[in-house]
């Protein structure tokens, strides 16, 4: 088993294992695509928790939203994630936040099939996003 950690010495992000830094790097971690889309956003959406604790752990913001009003937590949990999930909300990521169709991160778990999501969701307290907001098909 390999002892890893993440940390942040200012402004660097640092990926250490054994004790010694494997990876580091000066960034400025809460970029925002052309539409609004962070590194922490995409890491989430893809499930990769590494990339997760590093970017978290050099300050970036939790709770960023996109143009579309969605959160780091909305993808994690969209895509079935449950490791990026479980950072996130170490990382006291806010449970209720809806994007532009009223859809928090439960709402988004539910409709996407993702039943440990969901799981993971409400174990951590999730309450006020079970009801929709208006629906949007498409586009």
């Amino acid at each position: 088993m390999r002892a890893t950690s993440h940390t942040r010495v200012g402004g660097r992000a640092e990926v250490s294992m054994r004790g010694r830094v494997v990876f580091s790097v000066d960034a400025a971690v809460d970029l925002q695509d052309d539409v609004g889309v962070t590194a922490l956003s995409y890491a989430s959406e893809n499930g990769h928790e590494g990339v997760v604790r590093v970017l978290l752990g050099a300050g970036a913001k939790v709770d960023s939203i996109d143009t579309h009003r969605r959160t780091a937590l909305t993808h994690a949990s969209t895509m079935g994630h449950l490791s990026a999930t479980r950072v996130l909300l170490e990382a006291k990521a806010a449970l209720d936040l809806k994007d532009n169709t009223g859809t928090a991160a439960l709402m988004a778990a539910g409709r996407d099939g993702h039943a440990s999501a969901i799981r993971v969701l409400l174990e951590a307290g999730v309450t006020n996003n079970i009801s929709p907001g208006p629906r949007s098909y498409g586009g």
